[in-house]
């Protein structure tokens, strides 16, 4: 087999990332977000949210989660998206969504990366007694 040229390969100088979080219930994730946003805006980079709670919000009766205090939402957003797993028979749907959602942003012509881009790909949430499997999927 054949090894790839990689010097054949034009590498960006900053290239497009995508950075997933992943936390518990309770997890300042709005101040870490804020901090990683100004980190990657210091280096140059455009940070674009890709929020996987509106995915799983589809199924929500006029398609959003409002109702209850923060738990309660959260909650209910992690049904929604084990709903979803179980409707699709896909453990790795709201992933494809937000695949689709970053080719979307993506220029349609060569070439299609958006370099000095970071996707931030969050509320992906568990609960806090960890990732076993007594836990919910995360969103």
């Amino acid at each position: 087999m054949t090894q790839p040229d990689f010097d054949a390969v034009a590498f960006p100088d900053s290239p497009e990332l995508v950075i997933g979080l992943v936390a518990p219930i309770g997890t300042p994730i709005k101040y870490f977000t804020a901090v990683l946003k100004t980190e990657l805006e210091k280096r140059d980079y455009d940070p674009v949210d890709v929020k996987l709670n509106r995915y799983a919000e589809i199924l929500a009766e006029g398609g959003k989660v409002t109702s209850g205090d923060s738990y309660e939402r959260y909650d209910r957003l992690m049904t929604l998206g084990n709903d979803m797993r179980k409707l699709t028979s896909r453990n790795d749907i709201l992933a494809l969504f937000a695949a689709m959602e970053i080719s979307g942003e993506r220029p349609k012509e060569e070439p299609r990366h958006l370099a000095a881009t970071a996707f931030v790909v969050r509320q992906c949430i568990t609960s806090r007694r960890g990732f076993g499997q007594d836990a919910h999927s995360s969103l």
